[in-house]
Formats: structure tokens, C-alpha cells, sequence
């Protein structure tokens, strides 16, 4: 049931199979009544309806339109004499298509997912070409969240992540975990209906590791 008061029948392709034809009556609604009969109303008037009550549709335009008949030539008299005759032929009856309004297709805008509340505390301490994790925490982590840390250099272990009743564990096999100069992490806490959260980190030289949210 569109907006602009058409009620439209689409496949999965998204083709218009059927329509109403009521376009142009804004609020339409359409009300399956305990009569039996499917009707499409606007402004408390019916606009169109099924017919299945017991009587014929009073409203509303037809599918089809009434077949077009040509009728049939009278009968030709015996030839009197030995000239042959030739009839033509009645031309075939004219075929119409049913005319039907451009379907309003209602395409749906996407919807901005919430941001997530995360706070991750990380501190580093480093000498020259080894940074080390002295200690990560994550005090505030969603029931449903996902969190993962991606590892790319000499000094990583690869892809690791845990949930939140795993992250524990998680985080005390990264406490103490040492880094070489290029490193570089990439942390990602995720959940269900919401816009996940990347923290980028590289690990540099003789100085501490830069993070940004990505």
C-alpha cells in the first residue's frame, strides 16, 4: 500500500504485476473487512475493492477492457456463372493492452547506525626499536560487542579476538606483549546495529606509539 494511495503488487525483481489504480488518493488505506471483501479507501469513500462480498465491484477501473468483436460476413450466393469469386478475409479483431500508471516504487533511505561508547586505556613504554604493552584495559564494553586486534610486522602474532566474556583472557596475553619499530595494530570493537569503532597504532622508533580512530 504506497503513499500516493496505489495499491501495488511487485515481484522479487521489483516489476509492478498489479496496481489498484487509485493513485492520487493520499492516505488511502486498505481494509480487509469480515465480510469477505478486500477494499481500498480514501477520504471514507471505497476506491476500489475485490468483489468477494457477494456482489459485483460498483468502483474502481477494470484490469481488462471488453473484448473488441468483429462480426462475421453475410453468406455469398451460389455463383451463377463459372467466375470464381475470391473473399477477403475480415481483419482480425483489434487487441488492446490495459493501460496502467507508472508504479511509485518507495526506495528506502539507509539509516545512520549509533556510534559505540567505548573506552580502551592502553600505556606504552619503549627503548629504541622495542615498544612493549605494559597494559591494556577496557572498562566499558558492550554485553553484545566483539573485540579484535590485527597485527602486521615483525613483531605480531597475527588476527585475535574474544568476546566480552572472553576479553579477559584476551587482554592478559596482550599485557606485557612486545612490538618492533612498524608495527602496525589495528583494534576493532563491533556490535550488532552500530557504526564500529577502528583504532589505528603504529609503532615507531625511539618514541611512543601514535593511535587514531579510523
Amino acid at each position: 500500500m504506497q503513499t500516493d494511495g496505489n495499491l501495488v503488487v511487485y515481484s522479487n525483481g521489483g516489476r509492478a504485476l498489479w496496481a489498484s489504480h487509485t493513485a492520487g488518493d493520499k492516505g488511502a488505506v486498505a481494509v480487509s473487512q469480515s465480510d469477505g471483501n478486500f477494499v481500498v479507501y480514501a477520504g471514507g469513500k471505497a476506491k476500489w475493492d475485490t468483489a468477494t462480498n457477494g456482489r459485483k465491484p460498483s468502483t474502481g477501473p477494470s484490469r481488462y477492457p471488453k473484448p473488441a468483436f468483429v462480426p462475421c460476413p453475410a453468406p455469398q450466393p451460389p455463383p451463377t456463372t463459372t467466375t470464381t469469386t475470391t473473399t477477403t478475409p475480415p481483419p482480425p479483431p483489434p487487441t488492446t493492452k490495459p493501460s496502467h500508471p507508472d508504479p511509485v516504487v518507495l526506495v528506502p533511505q539507509p539509516t545512520k547506525l549509533p556510534r559505540l561508547r567505548v573506552r580502551v586505556a592502553m600505556h606504552w613504554t619503549w627503548d629504541f626499536g622495542v615498544t612493549r604493552l605494559h597494559r591494556i584495559a577496557v572498562p566499558t564494553m558492550p554485553r553484545n560487542a566483539t573485540f579484535s586486534i590485527k597485527c602486521k610486522g615483525r613483531g605480531c602474532r597475527g588476527y585475535e579476538h574474544a568476546t566480552r566474556h572472553r576479553l579477559s583472557r584476551l587482554i592478559r596475553e596482550l599485557n606485557g606483549r612486545a612490538y618492533r619499530a612498524g608495527d602496525r595494530l589495528l583494534i576493532e570493537i563491533t556490535e550488532r546495529g552500530h557504526k564500529p569503532e577502528r583504532i589505528k597504532i603504529e609503532i615507531r622508533y625511539g618514541k611512543g606509539p601514535s593511535a587514531r580512530l579510523v
